[in-house]
């Protein structure tokens, strides 16, 4: 008898919870070709928003990017290794166009290209029906993650750091790479919110002290 897997079980509950996986009169269940717009239009609202919603997609960012990356180290083809080198200088030189959006776009395809390296079908269909969503989040990450210098040297490092642990098949540097680049976005998107808050603190009170 076989015994799902645990990170199986968790992928199947994030497909159900975004309305992907259902439930076949008679047993059974089937993936749908793509997220349903009618769930996936109030998300992309709701990160237009609510910045508060970023830090929960940074959160499905970690479950799903932790686990495409570990398998993706153990599964990947030469074909993959290929197609995440390209999108990770295509990544590179999206950053020097000083767009955001442009490269938001670039970087949500080299995380759908470590997915797709995972050969697990689930992740995949997972990571394309929600890439309108990561897109939208990444860039918001990114506007905010360039506000101080030298924080895109950190970013581009450990994307290439994820990027080799998958080249050469170690699952567990792959895992942890992918771990650490999003514990590092959430780290500084939270610092960086805290300022802000400081920030307008501080201007209330000098506000305050000029109409007393």
């Amino acid at each position: 008898m076989n015994t799902p897997r645990v990170s199986d079980i968790v992928v199947e509950k994030i497909e159900r919870s975004i309305g992907m996986l259902v439930s076949r009169r008679g047993g059974g269940t089937t993936v749908t070709k793509s997220l349903n717009p009618a769930l996936e239009d109030p998300l992309l609202e709701l990160i237009s928003n609510s910045p508060d919603s970023h830090a929960d997609v940074l959160e499905l960012r970690h479950a799903i990017e932790s686990l495409s990356a570990y398998y993706a180290a153990s599964r990947r083809t030469e074909s993959d290794i290929e197609q995440i080198r390209s999108c990770y200088k295509r990544l590179i030189i999206s950053h020097s166009h000083q767009d955001a959006a442009l490269e938001a776009k670039a970087d949500a395809n080299f995380h759908l290209a470590i997915a797709e390296a995972s050969h697990n079908v689930v992740l995949v269909h997972v990571m394309r029906s929600l890439f309108s969503l990561l897109r939208k989040s990444i860039r918001y990450n990114l506007e905010n993650l360039y506000t101080q210098s030298g924080r895109f040297d950190h970013v581009r490092d450990q994307h290439y750091h994820l990027m080799t642990a998958i080249i050469n098949g170690d699952p567990d540097h792959a895992r942890s790479a992918s771990d650490r680049h999003i514990d590092y976005v959430e780290r500084v998107l939270v610092d960086i919110d805290s300022q802000r808050q400081r920030e307008a603190r501080a201007s209330r009170r000098a506000l305050g002290a000029t109409t007393a």
